[in-house]
């Protein structure tokens, strides 16, 4: 049963009664989460914990190795004795883990949750990888060539706002530098071959 007073209300006044206790929730959490998460020194700070723990994972566990493995031939890893659905289901629950968390940091960094906000970065991401010698064949890459691929790409693309080149543009050519990045990685392991 509701109260009197709002039996007695109009619909319209319990409505904004409503958005202003909702407002004033929302602004009080903002308030508390977001200088913590949203400043330079804790985004960064999270972002190097991650990469640490990356690195950790993927050279001192089995976990890396096998991860490296699938990676690398999914039919020699299950024949070795790697556990392939293991792994794979492994690699993406951390990879969703990751995703969410990316997601509360530029939710933090905005003051508000936008769904396009993310847009193209996975263009960026893959870039990274690829410029930093991740193999898009599988098994090869490491964690400190990821970082040097994100601080290449992140300075192509700071160096391509100064210049004043469109954003249409800037996503071009950072399509352009993968597609030279990928060509010599197929390149190179042909000249292994």
């Amino acid at each position: 049963m509701l109260p009197e007073c709002i039996r007695r209300a109009p619909q319209r006044e319990v409505r904004k009664r409503v958005a202003a206790s909702r407002t004033a929730a929302f602004s009080s959490v903002q308030a508390r989460c977001s200088p913590a998460l949203s400043g330079g020194v804790a985004a960064a700070s999270v972002m190097l914990s991650v990469f640490a723990l990356a690195w950790f994972v993927l050279v001192r566990t089995p976990l890396g190795r096998h991860v490296l493995a699938v990676g690398g031939n999914l039919q020699a890893a299950w024949l070795s004795g790697v556990r392939v659905a293991r792994v794979q289901l492994a690699v993406y629950a951390i990879c969703g883990l990751a995703a969410g968390l990316a997601g509360v940091l530029v939710a933090s960094r905005l003051s508000a949750g936008y769904p396009r906000a993310g847009e193209y970065y996975e263009l960026d991401a893959i870039a990274a990888a690829v410029i930093g010698g991740t193999s898009l064949s599988g098994g090869e890459g490491s964690v400190v060539g990821t970082i040097i691929g994100a601080f290449l790409i992140s300075t192509l693309r700071i160096g391509l706002s100064v210049a004043g080149v469109p954003d249409q543009w800037k996503s071009v050519i950072t399509g352009l530098v993968v597609i030279g990045a990928v060509y010599l990685d197929i390149m190179r392991r042909r000249s292994r071959a």
